[in-house]
């Protein structure tokens, strides 16, 4: 758990030695994504239709490419694609 500035916190992590973090949560993904702090994502569809719709992600500052690299179906239904992000 952090509370705090992202940019202190990723050069703290990256002081540290760590090359990778595990983001999760919209807000907290879309923050990341705002200051152009992720790379790559994996997204997990569940097979679950929610009545309007529910967006994945807030506002996102700027629009982001997500490159298709791997997909995975699984005997649940659930399908987990892994993206590498580009920043347009």
């Amino acid at each position: 758990m952090y509370s705090g500035d992202l940019l202190e916190l990723i050069a703290q992590l990256e002081g540290e030695g760590f090359k990778h973090a595990y983001v999760d949560g919209g807000k907290t993904i879309q923050a990341f994504l705002n200051l152009k702090l992720i790379n790559e994502m994996t997204l997990t569809q569940v097979p679950v239709l929610l009545g309007e719709g529910k967006p994945l992600f807030s506002k996102i500052n700027q629009d982001i490419r997500l490159e298709k690299s791997e997909a995975i179906a699984f005997p649940n239904d659930f399908v987990q694609i892994h993206y590498k992000v580009s920043y347009l």
